[in-house]
């Protein structure tokens, strides 16, 4: 009796640990996918590309940061390591694309079109990036005027809240009753 329930449990066991492995083999086989796909679509090279045009970008807004392009270049990629986003892009494609997707990804990638896609993107991209601050810029007049609008409003706004609880305290304090002075 014993034998046999040592030898059911064995089972069991046996049974939980190859259903661990198997698991695991395939996470790791989809990780590779996902390792494929942002190798396909060079996340690598985007991410420099967009370290590189943020730095230009905070450079053509503070041109006193010139001089030191190479130390924020620096500290960008020591912030957003490759290694570091790369997990977390694995991580982040596992919970919201299942093998077939990630293979289907792969496969358009790899066609001529998705790699069209992938040269024309970073263009595409920084224009509709220029388009949109020049939008931005040529009506900044627009927007200070509204947020001057909202900042007075929430001012007032403001202002009624505190002489309600100016009011309310001043209710209290004449409620209260008032002590009578002795007279000698």
């Amino acid at each position: 009796m014993k034998k046999t329930n040592f030898l059911i449990a064995l089972g069991i066991c046996l049974a939980f640990i190859s259903n661990i492995a198997i698991g695991e083999e395939t996470k790791s086989a989809k990780d590779a996918k996902i390792q494929e796909f942002i190798k396909t679509v060079k996340m690598d090279e985007m991410i420099d590309q967009q370290i590189e045009a943020g730095t230009d970008q905070l450079i053509q807004q503070y041109p006193i940061f010139t001089k030191h392009k190479d130390e924020i270049l620096k500290l960008y990629h020591e912030v957003l390591d490759k290694e570091d986003f790369n997990k977390y892009l694995i991580k982040l494609f596992n919970e919201n694309f299942s093998d077939e997707e990630i293979q289907a990804l792969i496969t358009f990638y790899q066609s001529p079109v998705g790699q069209k896609i992938l040269s024309k993107m970073p263009t595409i991209t920084q224009s509709s990036i220029t388009y949109t601050s020049e939008r931005l810029e040529k009506n900044k007049d627009k927007f200070e005027a509204l947020f001057t609008k909202i900042e007075k409003e929430a001012q007032a706004q403001d202002q009624k809240e505190n002489e309600k609880t100016t009011d309310k305290t001043t209710d209290k304090e004449s409620e209260k009753p008032k002590k009578k002075s002795k007279e000698k």
